[in-house]
């Protein structure tokens, strides 16, 4: 059975000071201590229904409201909490907590604790500005769902944003306006980044060699480096329109991910299987081409 709070006035909010003038349906199973109020339940010999109610009920057509005021200081710190505790031992939290705004004192976050093994950490957060955040290295669990031969079904990270793309040769000169801004979106250890790749090769090439594989191209400057080989293979870049850049009748315009780098080796793979070589390069030109390429970190 719910435990009613009954006052004098049927409209008034009680407050602390009115807590000893009230009355109590089945007062012998409520306590006040201070400022604090418990409401006992007889605690059942197995799960059955008895148990520790508090009620706010509205006759009328209007709502009830249960409201927490604190005039906090400090950024972050609580407003006001909701516990569970399991015989005792606290096991999960919401917490509300000031926000960063402590002039106007007009924002705040909702955030969710719970417990491992004792332990009460901070779970999730709906931040001031209405996204959901993790604290990092947590996320959303498909294990659920997962397949036979999952390693990971936690989704823990998503960005998005650019990076600067560096078009090089291995050796052999130095060219110039050869930088290039990108963009990229990682999705847990999973990047996906496109560029157009460009630099201006100078008048004379010097000892550049267009059929030595030490003379391949390089693209540096990816946002995350390239994952190890070992765990996850070796990852291959999709080349688009190249210009100023050839390559013999059957070769392949190819490349890899660097494991351990930022950086994309271009190259050319022969139509004979041969040893792949690096691409020909022209004096004096603006060399470039479209890239996309996927890779773990």
């Amino acid at each position: 059975m719910a435990k009613k709070l009954y006052g004098t006035d049927p409209d008034q909010v009680p407050t602390n000071a009115d807590l000893g003038t009230m009355a109590y349906q089945d007062s012998a199973n409520v306590v006040i201590d201070g400022g604090s109020a418990r409401i006992d339940a007889a605690r059942p010999a197995s799960n059955n229904t008895a148990r520790a109610e508090l009620e706010l009920y509205a006759s009328g057509n209007a709502p009830t409201y249960i409201i927490n005021n604190s005039d906090r200081a400090a950024a972050g710190q609580h407003i006001a909490e909701f516990r569970g505790q399991w015989d005792g031992t606290t096991v999960a939290r919401m917490v509300v907590a000031a926000g960063t705004d402590t002039t106007n004192k007009d924002d705040g976050v909702l955030s969710f604790w719970t417990a491992s093994a004792g332990t009460v950490a901070k779970a999730a957060e709906f931040t001031s500005g209405g996204n959901l955040a993790f604290p990092n290295g947590q996320g959303i669990d498909f294990s659920a769902s997962e397949g036979s031969g999952a390693s990971s079904s936690l989704l823990d990270d998503y960005e998005e944003g650019t990076w600067t793309c560096v078009l090089t040769p291995s050796s052999g000169f130095t060219p110039t306006s050869n930088s290039a801004t990108g963009r990229y979106v990682k999705v847990g250890d999973l990047v996906f980044v496109t560029a157009n790749p460009k630099m201006t090769t100078p008048a004379s090439l010097g000892s550049y060699s267009a059929n030595n594989i030490n003379y391949s191209l390089k693209v540096n400057g990816l946002p995350y480096n390239v994952g190890d080989y070992s765990v996850q293979g070796r990852s291959a870049p999709v080349i688009g329109v190249a210009s100023n850049i050839g390559y013999t009748s059957g070769d392949t315009l190819a490349g890899h991910g660097s494991e351990g780098t930022d950086g994309i080796s271009i190259f050319c793979n022969r139509s004979n299987g041969a040893t792949r070589r690096s691409p020909t390069l022209y004096a004096s030109a603006n060399a470039n081409f479209h890239l996309s390429f996927t890779y773990k970190v």
